[in-house]
């Protein structure tokens, strides 16, 4: 499964279809908007919810991986970005754990911004100006990573760049 060497367990979705295209262009922030990580997991490893995602980052920041980064995970659904569409097909989808009520955790940043890093240096067309979270590529039908997101620590690590 082609992913990061950050990875400390990796739990395969049936949830992912080959990519339309080869070229990798975006990563899409996500909140799993569910009480604990491991609701999130079960349910993006469910064959019936049809979602998933490439990465789960934990509350504990433990990195997991559902999805390899060649194949199209199901997490951006209807989508569109700078005259794209279908994000699904040209982005890798990162889930972290929050209830969308709660601060996300020291721990989650962590690992959020070294995978980022990661990310960004095997796919120079991943630039930080091409790091979103759900809610733009999914404006009027998703939230997250929602308002406890600090994407200003983001951009100060140099991984994100935001208006």
């Amino acid at each position: 499964m082609k992913g990061s060497a950050l990875v400390s367990r990796v739990l395969p979705s049936p949830n992912w279809r080959e990519r339309s295209n080869a070229a990798l262009k975006y990563v899409i922030i996500h909140g799993t908007w569910m009480k604990s990580d491991d609701e999130a997991i079960a349910r993006l490893r469910d064959e019936v919810t049809e979602v998933s995602s490439h990465y789960v980052i934990t509350r504990s920041g433990e990195l997991v991986q559902l999805v390899g980064e060649d194949k199209s995970a199901f997490h951006a659904g209807l989508s569109h970005w700078d005259g794209v569409k279908n994000l699904n097909d040209w982005s890798i989808g990162i889930e972290i754990g929050n209830d969308g009520k709660e601060p996300y955790t020291e721990a989650e940043y962590a690992t959020l911004i070294e995978l980022l890093r990661d990310i960004q240096s095997r796919y120079k067309a991943i630039t930080p100006h091409n790091v979103l979270g759900h809610d733009d590529i999914a404006p009027g039908r998703k939230t997250d990573p929602g308002k406890h997101f600090d994407w200003k620590r983001l951009v100060s690590a140099g991984v994100v760049s935001r208006p």
